[in-house]
């Protein structure tokens, strides 16, 4: 039953991606703005998340971190996100909301060393609305540049732990998904005054995408004693090798008909097949300190407090068209008033329950024709749901950020919300049991 209810949710919505999320005139750059791919827990930590794992979250971002899902426990991850942006220049500024869903995955153990995750993610929006009024000494004409769209990714991956040590564990893991879905670049000309609310021309640019990716990962988690713990992970994703981008382009004369209604005439179309090659590497870092014992009246509590580092690069490139490349840095902490959730569960508060989460990133995004400088703060909780040794658990990020380029003629200044839900049956009602008759 459990089954067939996640195979027709993810049927129903995976239509849900071809919607744009993005509200940024960087989506006019490429196949798009590409999608950060972070669940709410990791946001939380400013997008330093690829060291941190554990067995009750789905890291996407590295899958070598799925061997240390719980045995006999299958976990489903959704994610939720909301924006809001203003954007402002030297002469007007506007204000867009918007709010999709996002991330769904299936994580289990298949056996003590193997993991595998099943997940559908956004891959790459477009969405921007800017309007420009020219005046050629006659007549004034209002240009209004559309983008919209986006493209979905479809991943299957596994994560396998040859060295399981007390001390030592390491872990190799990959992901191989498959990119699809059209963006588009609309031009419109409208000769001003006018009559009618429909341009006198368009011009269009549609970009669909068919791509297989491959994602590799490894990390070394190493627990000298048991006061500390120390994650080194790294993630590279090689340039692509099985890729296909096909643009059209139109450009049309716009006429009203009989019924009002507007009448495109194509005057010239043509379609080309081009390649968009991508490649990203991360590196992350986490710190792991079990502090000792606090004491509140008859009450005993474990805290632990993880520090976490990262750095990101990639780059893409479409074969006679766009380039593009991306680096950043970011770091976070977590503090857990309680590390044993399980074992003291009848004696905590409910503050005592939660995890505490802080971070911050900064990035430089390089275009074919500008630099775009990006800066933000991040902060969330997530929620253990602890009934009948459930791991299931609801986590909230927010993030306050602010963009802009060198010449500092356009300012993007955004806050965002992410609530990341993840869904575990209890030891009780196990999705996948073994069962045997004697």
């Amino acid at each position: 039953m459990h089954n067939k209810f996640l195979f027709f949710f993810l049927l129903a919505v995976s239509g849900c991606f071809a919607q744009s999320f993005s509200t940024s005139p960087i989506s006019y750059y490429g196949i798009g703005e590409r999608s950060n791919q972070s669940q709410a827990i990791y946001s939380a930590i400013g997008y330093a998340g690829l060291a941190h794992f554990d067995s009750t979250q789905l890291n996407l971002d590295n899958p070598a971190s799925y061997s240390f899902l719980s045995q006999g426990n299958t976990l489903f991850a959704l994610g939720m996100k909301g924006k809001t942006t203003r954007f402002a220049d030297q002469e007007a500024s506007i204000i867009r909301t918007q709010f999709l869903l996002d991330q769904y995955a299936l994580g289990f153990k298949l056996n003590k060393k193997v993991g595998s995750v099943f997940a559908l993610r956004p891959y790459a929006n477009r969405g921007y609305q800017i309007t420009d009024n020219n005046f050629t000494g006659i007549d004034s004409i209002r240009y209004t540049y559309l983008g919209r769209g986006g493209m979905s990714e479809i991943l299957i991956g596994f994560g396998y732990r040859p060295l399981n040590t007390k001390v030592w564990k390491l872990s190799f893991g990959a992901n191989i998904g498959y990119a699809f879905g059209v963006t588009e670049k609309i031009r419109r000309a409208q000769l001003m005054p006018s009559t009618s609310d429909y341009p006198a021309g368009e011009q269009n640019t549609l970009m669909r995408l068919n791509k297989l990716n491959v994602y590799t990962s490894a990390l070394l988690q190493i627990t000298p004693s048991n006061y500390q713990q120390i994650v080194l992970s790294g993630a590279y994703e090689p340039a692509s090798f099985a890729t296909k981008l096909t643009t059209v382009s139109s450009l049309s004369s716009v006429s009203l008909g009989l019924n009002g209604r507007p009448v495109y005439d194509v005057l010239q179309a043509d379609s080309t097949d081009n390649t968009y090659n991508s490649k990203s590497l991360t590196l992350g870092i986490s710190y792991t300190i079990f502090l000792p014992k606090w004491r509140i009246q008859t009450r005993e509590l474990h805290p632990s407090l993880k520090m976490l580092v990262s750095y990101r690069s990639n780059s893409s490139f479409i074969s006679g068209g766009d380039s593009s490349s991306h680096q950043g840095w970011s770091a976070g902490i977590q503090f857990n008033p309680e590390k044993e959730l399980f074992e003291n569960l009848s004696v905590l508060k409910f503050g005592e329950k939660l995890s505490y989460r802080l971070g911050v990133f900064t990035a430089e995004n390089k275009f074919s024709d500008q630099k775009i400088a990006d800066f933000g703060t991040t902060f969330g909780i997530g929620i253990p749901i602890l009934i009948q040794q459930s791991l299931s658990s609801v986590n909230l990020s927010f993030q306050l950020g602010k963009r802009s380029n060198e010449s500092g003629s356009l300012e993007e200044t955004y806050g965002g919300m992410q609530v990341g839900l993840v869904f575990c049956p209890s030891s009780f009602d196990r999705w996948f049991r073994k069962r045997k008759l004697d």
